[in-house]
């Protein structure tokens, strides 16, 4: 019962409304900088990043919202392409890509392109049917 709890509870993860504006011109890539990139939550709260492109000037906000989670931070370089939430769950790591590919459901897809919306995957860390990961939103590849 209390797994199930817990996982009712972790499927309240959301990633929204992120949309990154893509730069085209290969000699110039954009220049991301992470702002509150580590957090610790002492309660059961939301944790905001904002994603900002120095080349665009855009930022956007990624939140991240967990209960039951110890530790929640976004981890990446302006050197990386990818970006990874990390999360500390019951003492146990979790590592979720948000920018690259991700596979759900026995189909394969990629979170990118101005315009595709929904990826619900279940955790294979956690074998019960709640725990999913939400991922909503809208990414370009830069």
């Amino acid at each position: 019962m209390a797994r199930l709890t817990f996982g009712a509870l972790l499927s309240a993860f959301l990633l929204s409304g992120l949309q990154v504006v893509a730069q085209t011109t290969a000699c110039s890539p954009p220049t991301w900088t992470l702002d509150n990139v580590k957090i610790n939550f002492n309660t059961p709260s939301r944790a905001n990043f904002t994603l900002s492109n120095a080349a665009t000037g855009t930022s956007d906000v990624i939140s991240c919202n967990l209960q039951f989670a110890t530790f929640c931070e976004l981890q990446g370089t302006t050197s990386e392409k990818d970006l990874y939430l990390h999360l500390q769950v019951k003492n146990e790591d979790v590592w979720v890509n948000v920018t690259s590919s991700y596979t759900c459901d026995g189909k394969t897809g990629r979170v990118g392109g101005v315009g595709e919306a929904v990826g619900q995957c279940a955790l294979d860390k956690y074998d019960c049917a709640p725990e999913k990961i939400v991922v909503k939103g809208a990414w370009s590849d830069w």
